[in-house]
């Protein structure tokens, strides 16, 4: 599972909500959950990470290091 989607489920957040939330459509969600995060806009990355309620850094970071 891709650590933007397993943040968004652990923030009980559907991925529309989380595209509203962030001002993007919920594809770019499902891209970004699908593609992971090396191709997100800086901009993008900060916005997710505030609606996520974690730091930029989080939706980095490989799913099992240990956060």
């Amino acid at each position: 599972m891709s650590r933007i989607k397993e943040l968004r489920r652990r923030c009980g957040m559907t991925a529309r909500e989380l595209a509203e939330r962030v001002g993007v459509t919920q594809r770019a969600v499902f891209k970004w959950e699908r593609d992971g995060t090396e191709r997100m806009r800086l901009g993008c990355a900060v916005r997710v990470a505030r609606a996520l309620g974690v730091r930029v850094e989080e939706l980095y970071e490989e799913e099992g290091d240990g956060k």
